[in-house]
């Protein structure tokens, strides 16, 4: 009975994410997010940037999830002479609050 009752808990713990595991999956999605534009990432993610501010080298755009409980500073260099959502690539990303379903 023991033998029975220890397999179980075993299969049962096994499919279990421990809360480092979720961590580490969403930080490899949002490193995906660099090196594409910011066009892309409003295709990929469904959200569109409501602000930006030009700084050295680039610009921050503001990102906020449909749900409010995630906000997002995009940075981004300029690759084109025009100032449209194509012409920005995404060289960082700073998160801050729930963004695993991002």
């Amino acid at each position: 009975m023991r033998k029975i009752i220890a397999g179980v808990l075993a299969l049962g713990l096994s499919g279990c994410v421990t809360a480092q595991e979720m961590a580490d999956a969403e930080q490899v999605r949002f490193r995906s997010f660099n090196g594409m534009t910011i066009a892309q990432f409003i295709s990929a993610t469904g959200l569109t940037p409501h602000g930006a501010q030009n700084i050295d080298g680039g610009r921050v755009f503001n990102v906020t999830s449909h749900s409010g409980w995630c906000s997002m500073l995009v940075f981004a260099s300029a690759t084109g002479t025009k100032d449209e959502a194509n012409s920005w690539t995404i060289t960082k990303i700073i998160r801050r609050g729930g963004c695993q379903n991002i």
